[in-house]
């Protein structure tokens, strides 16, 4: 197995480098150790997985073939061992989640509380970072639940036969600035010749891919001025609430602040984007006490 192993991924570094020379350095064997491995590779499968050009190598229709299933071989058997060793430190009963920033303050604390009511053994390990790192705790087998926002209608990373997603509750992304008198202000959807300052959300956030998801909107009928990035939607909503420009914030997250008017609405519901809270997991089998929350945490169970 072990061989068989090296044999996928000395494959797969002269697909990604084009060479034989570049992939043994990258493998740290010698290009003719590599070549007798590749050779037995293809002696296994029964035809030649790659072509020589005048530029290096290119895979054969039989390599074309095979790849896919080579990369699909690796990243499950790694996924596999990253989850064995996660479980081999993970407590007895307890249940590991990992949650965004926004979550963390809007929508975790209530909801866990309503599950500890049904299930009073329930020991909890919680992480909250932005949705990329919270995502590759989940693939990796670090936690065993991941509570983010999703786009309403739209399918996400996690949306794959190896992943399991439950809508727990919805929300609204809204556009938010801070008050001047009664009205927003900064607001949308701004002037050519003088756009709207802008709070940002970084690529890895989780509310940065929804507001991505009405990118068209905004870049058809909005003039903003981007002056400040972060991946946390509390830094967003403090920002605001100084004047620096409008971010967008869920409402479950902003409502007290609406409410007693540190903050405003920055444009119509037009500009408003629809989400669900949702929890993810891995399709394979979880521990006893993260399948017993997987159960119970069904919205009609609140």
């Amino acid at each position: 197995m072990a061989m068989l192993l090296d044999w996928l991924k000395d494959l797969i570094a002269i697909v990604e480098t084009g060479t034989y020379a570049a992939a043994s350095r990258v493998r740290h064997v010698t290009q003719p150790a590599l070549s007798r491995r590749i050779q037995a590779l293809e002696a296994w499968i029964g035809a030649p997985l790659f072509v020589r050009t005048s530029a290096g190598v290119r895979l054969s229709d039989a390599g074309n073939s095979f790849l896919p299933a080579a990369r699909d071989i690796l990243q499950r058997l790694e996924s596999a061992r990253d989850a064995a060793q996660a479980a081999a430190f993970q407590q007895p009963g307890v249940v590991r989640f990992c949650a965004t920033n926004a979550l963390t303050f809007s929508f975790f604390p209530e909801w866990i509380s309503r599950l500890e009511a049904l299930l009073p053994a329930l020991k909890v390990q919680f992480t909250t970072h932005h949705l990329e790192a919270c995502e590759h705790m989940l693939m990796k087998g670090e936690a065993d639940f991941l509570l983010a926002h999703h786009p309403a209608g739209t399918a996400g990373a996690l949306d794959h036969p190896d992943y399991l997603r439950k809508v727990l509750d919805v929300d609204v992304l809204i556009p938010v600035s801070a008050p001047a008198g009664t009205r927003p202000l900064h607001r949308l959807p701004g002037a050519r010749d003088a756009p709207t300052p802008y709070l940002s959300y970084q690529p890895q956030a989780g509310l940065g891919r929804v507001v991505d998801s009405i990118d068209g909107l905004i870049q058809a009928k909005a003039h903003l001025q981007p002056v400040f990035s972060t991946h946390a939607s509390s830094v967003v909503a403090a920002m605001a609430m100084q004047g620096r420009g409008l971010g967008w914030l869920p409402e479950s997250l902003v409502r007290e602040q609406l409410q007693r008017g540190a903050l405003v609405r920055s444009g119509s519901h037009a500009w408003d984007v629809p989400m669900e809270i949702c929890l993810h997991r891995k399709a394979a089998p979880l521990a006893p006490a993260a399948e017993l929350l997987w159960a119970a945490s069904d919205p009609q169970n609140d």
